[in-house]
């Protein structure tokens, strides 16, 4: 059952260029500066030191030398070319190899040994220096892209990153750097740092999952394989949003048109017909508001079973996926996908979701009583007396009304945007020992005028440095939903150089009240707003040497956990201590007040637990390669049982809420990523954050422990670290996955 619930995700979509472009994973990803002092970000990108200096010519988002939509012609042909020379110096190092092979044969030299072995490690530097040259670039584009005000910056913008896209499909084919990489041997090599002998294994493993190490026939066919899921991908997304694949439902009568909001009547009138489209927020507000019920069972029936078209396109697209795995020497698209994540096995995800969903059902059990309950009090004792999936929103919003929850437009007026921004300095130099200020933009460096802010973020005593832009008001043409953008990734540099100041977007869309002249946030805004604000102090706390696994550079199912920790602090009270008060008075949110709020986020939120689990586990079955995914009636009987064993929302006949789900496309095989975020972000907060930890100023061991090393450390020793030897559970196959039972707790 596709419903509101699924919409949730998109507020944990931060973005990361390497999985914006349109393949899966390869070796050279955003984003930020090089290795050496003649990379091309130290020519781009204006450094702290030099800040006075670089006023002048700083550009758009900080990117030296972007002032016009055609700057990014020349600035991506730079990249280009900055590339081919290091690639031109690997080539030459690696002929020198084969000389000093010949001359240490020879002659026995120690000193030649010591000097090749200093190139070798070079060459994890290089590639490195590879991936931020293109990506100092079309990180920009792709924030532009998103968010410029401008259509010709856009335009341009999207050029420029096709154009790099394509570019780096060609390194991804490069044999030479891949073999250069692998002689080299440093996953091997004990001597060598944790972090760089990541960093090999990474890039490796990702030159590997693009099949470069195939031979000339499977490639080719990998490829055939990895295009058709990318267009069959983009089709299925296409097809959410085109009205031609959009079923609709007719009204026919005044009863029918009455029980619907006028907002949607007003719309929906083609002459003398009534036609309400089922696409997904028409479908959700009328399944929420209407009384009527056979309007709301012609509305879950239509939505539910459309679009048509993408029966026939998921069916191909799973198929392309468990391919390109097959070619990879993986057993399913599954297999492939959770092979470099902490989980490491599907199998070790799928025994996780079905034991927090036997936890969780007494729960949610008492949970549908009630809406059984209601049901059977509004069919006074008739037929209609079962709770049908198009029952589901209505009731639960009829019992939290009843159960006088709190006025959202009462609540938004404790969270002034200006006045959140304002206590972020003082709460988290509490509680990660940084200091945020509001920073002057430099002349040039805005997109949007006065629209956007600068925060300057920094940890008294290091050369911790990072930019935080805040680009929160909607506007037509921007990006609609909230998300961390990496513009420029924090790192040492190489050789004792000074350290990369970091750089980031937080793009968010909120609005003015009605009642109110200032920006004021709704709760579940302020939720969003600390979730991406999580994400970004991932990003500008990390110290690493390299940029490939910095900030947010890591596996999919462990960077959701620092942002979900941050999530906790719209509820805390001491939080909102210093982020939630009054707009007029000034005056902290009253307990009361609290107190509501947190019994309103109780409530349902097994169900809502249970159906996320519904999704995660169908998302990993359908990629596990155990049914015909091409019978697209074996994958609608696939989601029906998933949805009937798991949930107590039951699965309506004849409806296929599968055709729906969109991020089947971009969270193939690890939309459970969520779910061990939850589980292990609750964990977290519970021993490092309760107990007045946040009021004593102890919790430090975020930024200390987890955020400071990026990706550049293996997950579950992060997490060991943090909560101790038994922080993970393991499957027999080898597979990791959370305690559940810390979030359990919070339904108590």
């Amino acid at each position: 059952m596709e419903q509101e619930e699924e919409g949730n995700m998109n507020r944990y979509r931060h973005r990361r260029c390497w999985r914006s472009l349109s393949f899966s994973s390869f070796p050279f990803r955003s984003s930020s500066s090089s290795s050496s002092s003649s990379s091309s970000s130290s020519r781009l990108y204006h450094h702290q030191q030099q800040r006075n200096n670089d006023q002048k010519k700083s550009g758009v988002y900080g990117l030296v030398g972007l002032h016009a939509p055609k700057d990014f012609d020349r600035l991506a042909a730079d990249a280009i070319d900055r590339v081919n020379d290091i690639i031109s110096d690997i080539k030459g190092q690696q002929e020198k190899k084969v000389l000093w092979k010949h001359r240490s044969n020879s002659t026995g030299g120690a000193g030649v040994v010591e000097e090749n072995a200093t190139g070798e490690k070079s060459i994890v530097h290089q590639l490195d220096e590879i991936s931020d040259t293109i990506c100092v670039v079309v990180d920009v584009a792709e924030l532009c892209r998103n968010t410029h005000p401008d259509r010709e910056f856009v335009q341009a913008a999207e050029r420029t990153y096709l154009r790099l896209q394509n570019f780096v499909q060609t390194l991804n084919g490069n044999v030479d750097l891949y073999k250069s990489l692998v002689d080299a041997k440093i996953e091997e090599d004990e001597s060598q740092t944790e972090e760089l002998r990541r960093v090999a294994q990474t890039l490796r493993q990702d030159f590997e999952r693009g099949g470069i190490h195939l031979t000339d026939e499977k490639r080719r066919k990998l490829e055939v394989h990895s295009d058709d899921a990318l267009r069959h991908g983009f089709q299925f997304q296409q097809n959410l949003i085109d009205p031609r694949q959009i079923r609709q439902v007719e009204l026919k009568n005044k009863e029918e048109i009455d029980a619907i909001p006028k907002w949607i009547y007003s719309r929906s009138k083609r002459g003398n017909q009534t036609l309400i489209p089922a696409d997904h927020n028409t479908m959700n507000s009328i399944l929420r508001v209407c009384d009527n019920r056979e309007v709301r069972q012609q509305m879950y029936q239509a939505g539910n079973s459309s679009p048509e078209g993408n029966r026939l396109v998921l069916s191909k697209l799973l198929k392309s996926r468990n391919n390109a795995a097959e070619i990879l020497g993986f057993s399913s698209h599954a297999d492939f996908m959770t092979a470099s994540m902490l989980s490491k096995t599907p199998n070790g995800a799928k025994v996780f979701l079905k034991d927090l969903s036997a936890q969780v059902r007494d729960i949610a059990g008492e949970e549908f009583k009630m809406l059984e309950k209601l049901q059977k009090q509004i069919a006074n004792g008739g037929a209609q007396g079962s709770v049908r999936g198009w029952d589901i929103l209505h009731l639960m919003r009829r019992i939290r009304e009843k159960d006088d929850y709190p006025d959202i437009n009462t609540v938004a007026q404790y969270f002034s945007l200006d006045g959140v921004i304002k206590g972020m300095n003082e709460f988290f130099g509490k509680v990660l020992g940084v200091e945020i200020v509001v920073d002057s933009l430099i002349p040039g460096e805005s997109w949007c005028g006065e629209a956007i802010k600068k925060l300057r973020v920094t940890v008294p005593g290091t050369d911790t440095e990072g930019i935080i832009y805040l680009d929160l008001i909607p506007r037509q043409g921007k990006f609609p939903h909230a998300a961390h953008f990496v513009i420029r990734c924090g790192h040492r540099q190489r050789n004792g150089g000074t350290r990369q100041t970091a750089s980031v977007a937080l793009v968010c869309n909120f609005a003015a009240k009605s009642f109110s002249r200032e920006i004021l946030l709704t709760h579940q805004e302020l939720e969003t707003f600390l979730h991406e604000f999580g994400h970004a102090m991932h990003s500008v706390l990390s110290d690493t040497e390299f940029q490939h696994l910095s900030g947010t550079r890591g596996a999919m199912d462990y960077v959701e956990v620092p942002s979900h920790v941050f999530e906790y602090f719209a509820w805390d009270s001491n939080a909102l201590h210093f982020l939630g008060r009054h707009y007029q008075t000034g005056e902290v949110m009253p307990a009361e007040l609290l107190r509501k709020l947190k019994q309103s986020k109780r409530a349902f939120a097994a169900m809502d637990l249970q159906q996320q689990i519904v999704y995660a586990l169908l998302d990993l079955e359908l990629h596990s390669n155990q049914i015909n995914v091409e019978n697209s009636s074996e994958i609608s009987k696939l989601a029906s049982d998933i949805q009937s064993e798991h949930s107590f929302i039951p699965s309506e006949p004849g409806t296929s809420w599968e055709l729906r789900f969109g991020h089947t496309v971009g969270y193939g095989s690890s939309y459970y990523s969520y779910l061990y975020a939850k589980c292990l972000s609750a964990e977290i907060w519970h021993k490092e954050f309760t107990n007045d930890k946040i009021e004593q100023g102890g919790c430090t061991i975020l930024r200390d422990k987890m955020l400071k090393y990026g990706g550049s450390r293996d997950p579950a020793h992060i997490l060991e670290n943090v909560l101790g030897p038994n922080a993970l559970e393991k499957s027999f196959d080898g597979g990791f996955y959370p305690n559940s039972s810390h979030l359990l707790k919070e339904f108590d």
